[in-house]
Parts: structure tokens; C-alpha cells; sequence
């Protein structure tokens, strides 16, 4: 990663607030953030099996650009599952701003 790319690590909005447009407040906050303290590319990864989250960071402005193989395999000692599908792969997408 170069000094122009904030990682965005970890966002989250309870079940029952979801849908409320409270992440799109939230990814709106993290760009005015990322601008006024220098960055002009935001990246995130989420897992593959991921399907709601690629869609919400789609609909906020990211793009694919790439795919970690095996990421949640080799990084993580006990498998995670989501979905009823174990974790593998970390998509990676990205927004410049």
C-alpha cells in the first residue's frame, strides 16, 4: 500500500439497522475523512461468499480490482464460515476519490 491508499478494515451495522442507509452514511464519512487528511484511494476487501457486502460497496462507488486466494485460509487458525460456505478468498475493490 503507497501513501495515497487508506485501507478501510472493518465497518459494521447491526441486523436490525441494516437497510437503513446507515453504511452509506458511514462510507460517506470514511471519503471526507480519507480527502481532508490526504488519501485519494480507498481500498476494502470482504470474503468472496460475501454476496450482500460486494453489492454494498458496489453501490457505494467501489470496484473489484482483484482477489486475495486463500486469504481467510492462511491467516486466520480456525476456518470462519458465512453463509453455510467457509471462507477462502478476499475480494478486493476500490474507490479513488
Amino acid at each position: 500500500m503507497d501513501k495515497d491508499t487508506m485501507e478501510l478494515k472493518n465497518i459494521a451495522v447491526s441486523n436490525e439497522l441494516q437497510g437503513k442507509g446507515i453504511g452509506s452514511v458511514l462510507i460517506k464519512e470514511i471519503i471526507s475523512i480519507a480527502k481532508s487528511t490526504g488519501y485519494n484511494h480507498l481500498i476494502v476487501g470482504t470474503a468472496d461468499c460475501g454476496v450482500d457486502q460486494i453489492r454494498f460497496y458496489q453501490r457505494n462507488g467501489f470496484v473489484k480490482y482483484g482477489i486475495k486466494k486463500n486469504f481467510f485460509l492462511e491467516n486466520y487458525d480456525e476456518p470462519i464460515v458465512e453463509n453455510g460456505v467457509q471462507l477462502r478468498d478476499m475480494v478486493m475493490l476500490e474507490m479513488f476519490i
